[in-house]
């Protein structure tokens, strides 16, 4: 890429991300390519163990899920086939810290649980891609799967119902009505999909269905996000009841349930270390409603502990 390309690069890439800012509020893509760990994806921490290549790193790690996995301008996001990839997302943090054999990040911006068993239309002009489950192979002993949130646009359904002035998009979004529907909808749909990912494994992967972070903090406000207290509350209790709906999903499938709520009660959207961003896109450090640089260490710890511990 030359020099002049770079910033009309730059600028289609945050457009289209603009435009997915609410499709995907809590969302994820595959390009069924194998990838090796990104350079510069993390830094090992000092002191920190490694996983002997050899002895005990996977053969094969494969990172299913939607924009909470995938982690757009966190720091530098390739298109990556209308998924909008980072290089600092928990899948390569994890590959770089356990250096498997194979790794395959198919996380992908817009996903739902739907597209881990189905194709998937993306932003940005780009057309489908494959169902996520294709990238598993018979060799996966580490399989990580962030989805959920997406379902039923439950979360931009949310967001859309305070912030109809700041973002018109949000006129062909229904309202937060038919909550119990939508997670019970979502249940059932994130169960079948993770069976059908199960199957695919191989039959001692370790699969982790991974959690979201707590966004709202029901006694605090900021500009960040200028809610009201009735509707933090709101907010909140569709946040819990979504960690249930998706902690149940997970067992009635047989896998693991990484649950991110302890790790992050402190780091809400409106903290003083927030891990989630707010309504205002960052290019240099998140999108609009996803994930720091700080949440996805964070993950990438847990999924390293729940490996280096199975």
């Amino acid at each position: 890429m030359t020099r002049a390309e770079a910033p009309r690069r730059r600028s289609v890439l945050a457009g289209a991300l603009a435009a997915l800012a609410l499709t995907s509020v809590l969302t994820g893509c595959d390009t069924g390519n194998a990838q090796p760990p990104q350079a510069g994806a993390s830094v090992r921490r000092d002191g920190g163990a490694v996983a002997d290549a050899d002895a005990d790193a996977p053969r094969t790690y494969v990172a299913l899920g939607d924009s909470y996995s995938s982690a757009p301008f966190v720091p530098v996001t390739d298109v990556a086939g209308g998924c909008f990839r980072s290089s600092g997302n928990y899948p390569s943090l994890v590959a770089a810290r356990l250096e498997p054999s194979r790794v395959v990040d198919v996380t992908c911006s817009g996903a739902d649980s739907g597209d881990l068993v189905g194709p998937q239309r993306v932003g940005g002009g780009e057309g489908t891609v494959p169902a996520q489950e294709r990238a598993l192979r018979r060799d996966a002993d580490l399989v990580t799967v962030g989805i959920g949130g997406n379902d039923g646009n439950l979360f931009s359904r949310l967001v859309c119902s305070f912030s109809r002035q700041q973002l018109p998009q949000c006129g062909s979004l229904p309202g937060t009505g038919d909550v119990d529907g939508t997670l019970a909808r979502t249940r059932a749909d994130v169960t079948a999909s993770l069976r059908r990912v199960v199957r695919r494994a191989a039959p001692d992967a370790l699969v982790l269905l991974v959690g979201y972070p707590r966004l709202v903090d029901p006694s605090r406000s900021c500009p960040s996000l200028p809610l009201r207290r009735d509707q933090r509350e709101q907010f909140s209790r569709v946040e819990q009841r979504l960690r249930a709906t998706i902690r149940t999903a997970a067992a009635r499938a047989g896998v693991a349930f990484l649950d991110l709520w302890p790790a992050s009660r402190g780091h809400e959207v409106c903290s003083d270390d927030p891990w989630v961003n707010g309504k205002d896109t960052d290019q240099r450090k998140a999108l609009a409603y996803h994930p720091f640089a700080a949440e996805q260490r964070a993950v990438a710890d847990l999924v390293v502990e729940r490996w280096e511990r199975r």
